[in-house]
């Protein structure tokens, strides 16, 4: 379907001729015509409710195509605009009965369905309960089919309201020259114009319509507080709990008890963090899955994100999941304290149980081993910091515990001199791993146990 514009004498003999595949829809008009400014609002409004159909829809000058007129009777002199619908591959110029511009004649003499408008075209009588319904917020318009303004923004409005169909909102619109008793009640100067019902209460905002796409979802999103996109998608910060994701550092890089921790404040604030059920399912995962529950939930989220659409009601909630599960994606989730040369001295200092890795950036078996590190790390040890050096970045840290092959595992006990760690051979394999701690802890409890007798 063509957009909406002006016709030549060249289009207008094309598409009005019967070699046009294109159905035509046009208005005639004048220059002069008063009236006909008020028929380019319903204009615009077939436009969408003929998307999809492959039909032109536009206005001629009397005064330039007079003479290609042919048969179609257009009284160039009488009152305009006229209509006028050229089938395609016809030639034949149509009129609606009774000369009135009427899209249900245009849809049955084309046999094609109507898209309905997302608009609500509103009477005095029919507003109130428009925006009483309890069950959608209620966003009107209130125009003027003269008003220039309402005209162009019809096109965009149109567009931009399909990224906000599957949200609990409905859209109406109220027509000021009709009914203007009726809307001298909001004191409105300016067209135009929009009035904001939330559910359950009295309208909240009052402002002339704001200009360009952009800046219409901005604000539309503002009144229902939504994070859609222009294309209907949901922003990909939406959902997040600000104060939950900034603890996100302590619960990806923090040993178990500081999971643990992380996890108990965040139950303690349910009612103030909606999406914390999300946050709190994710983590229990990671705590007893590791990295790969992260991987696999996201791949199987995305796909059912595709899958139902932006449109589906199951879209948002599905896509406010997959925006928390990046955010614990955006760490360099291995489950491990990253030591460097400025932290490794706070953290190994002999008051915690560390068990750390000397590692090589670019050593396949560091690789390997990661691995299998990185998932003993996941499931954690209470009282144990799972830690890891690059011992090529930080050189002069390796150093001082002469280390000289990659990978090589420390073991730096609580109590313990920090300059002696124990030296840890044992197989490459997260049990191994979490067996050689377990061991190492129980240990410290028969030591302990031992000194109090």
């Amino acid at each position: 379907m063509d957009s909406l514009g002006n016709l030549t004498p060249e289009e207008f003999t094309r598409y009005s001729s019967d070699e046009s595949n294109q159905h035509l829809l046009v208005g005639f008009v004048s220059e002069k015509c008063v009236r006909c400014q008020d028929y380019f609002y319903p204009l615009v409004q077939a436009l969408h409710a003929f998307r999809g159909v492959d039909i032109v829809i536009g206005t001629a000058n009397v005064k330039d195509v007079k003479d290609l007129l042919g048969n179609c009777d257009i009284n160039v002199e009488s009152e305009l605009p006229e209509f006028r619908l050229y089938k395609a591959n016809t030639g034949v110029c149509l009129e609606s009965p009774d000369r009135q511009f009427d899209l249900k004649w245009v849809a049955k003499e084309l046999n094609v369905k109507m898209k309905p408008s997302r608009w609500t075209e509103l009477t005095d009588r029919t507003y109130y309960k428009f925006v009483t319904n309890p069950h959608k917020n209620a966003i009107i318009e209130v125009y003027a089919p003269r008003c220039i303004s309402c005209q162009n923004q019809y096109n965009d409005l149109e567009r931009i309201l399909v990224a906000f169909d599957s949200e609990p909102v409905h859209f109406g619109k109220i027509d000021s020259d009709r009914y203007r008793r009726f809307c001298s009640q909001f004191n409105i100067t300016t067209l135009p114009h929009f009035l904001y019902y939330p559910i359950g209460k009295p309208y909240t905002a009052n402002q002339p319509t704001v200009q360009g796409d952009s800046a219409m979802v901005d604000y539309f999103n503002k009144l229902l507080g939504t994070q859609r996109e222009i294309d209907g998608r949901i922003s990909d910060r939406f959902g997040l709990e600000r104060n939950i994701t900034r603890q996100l550092d302590r619960f990806m890089n923090g040993d178990r008890s500081m999971k643990e921790s992380v996890m108990e404040d965040v139950r303690n604030h349910m009612k103030e963090y909606k999406n914390a059920k999300l946050y709190l399912h994710i983590m229990k995962h990671v705590m007893s899955e590791g990295k790969g529950f992260l991987k696999e939930e996201k791949a199987k989220r995305t796909k059912l994100v595709r899958e139902v659409g932006v449109f589906s009601r199951k879209y948002p909630m599905n896509k406010v999941y997959l925006n928390i599960l990046n955010t614990f994606m955006k760490y360099d989730f291995s489950g491990l304290v990253a030591l460097t040369g400025d932290n490794f001295d706070k953290i190994v200092n002999g008051k915690r149980n560390v068990l750390c890795v000397f590692y090589k950036k670019d050593c396949e078996t560091c690789e390997a081993f990661k691995k299998e590190y990185v998932e003993a790390a996941n499931r954690g040890v209470p009282g144990v910091i799972f830690a890891s050096l690059n011992a090529d970045k930080y050189n002069y840290v390796a150093k001082r515990f002469n280390h000289h092959k990659n990978p090589s595992l420390k073991w730096f006990g609580k109590g313990a001199d920090v300059n002696t760690p124990e030296e840890v051979q044992i197989p490459h394999t997260k049990e191994a791993f979490l067996e050689y701690v377990n061991d190492r802890m129980e240990d410290l409890k028969e030591d302990e146990n031992e000194s109090e007798l």
